[in-house]
């Protein structure tokens, strides 16, 4: 077994302990991709920890970020879902009245531009005189 297979497999066995340790994350898998991505450190995407560190310190390291960052996100799930619904509901709320109220404008404006409009213009010049 080489250096790469042992790093690989020390993380395999840190995130079981640390899913026994937290009683969670049980979901999770981890990838150790040390040419993965030069700019991060590691990621999760979907149910996988990716961990880009090259060395064994910076790898478990970086898994334990990863997996606890998991768990926090995991936890306040719930209210970010609730948050961005309730902006969804009220985007809709506001382009609706938004709608109305360009109807209402273009409605009048379309009645003003209209001959009917304008004969409404000239009976008010004749009240004033």
């Amino acid at each position: 077994m080489g250096e790469e297979d042992d790093v690989a497999e020390l993380l395999k066995i840190t995130l079981s302990r640390l899913q026994q340790i937290f009683n969670s994350g049980y979901e999770l898998e981890v990838m150790w991709k040390p040419d993965g991505n030069p700019k991060l450190s590691g990621e999760v995407k979907g149910s996988t920890i990716y961990v880009y560190e090259r060395d064994k310190s910076g790898a478990l390291q970086t898994l334990v970020h990863e997996f606890i960052d998991y768990l926090v996100s995991e936890s306040i799930r719930p209210y970010r879902d609730v948050t961005n619904k309730l902006i969804e509901l009220l985007n809709e709320y506001i382009y609706q009245r938004k709608e109305r109220i360009v109807d209402a404008i273009a409605h009048g404006v379309l009645h003003l531009a209209t001959n009917n409009g304008c004969s409404l213009t000239n009976r008010r010049k004749e009240k004033r005189r």
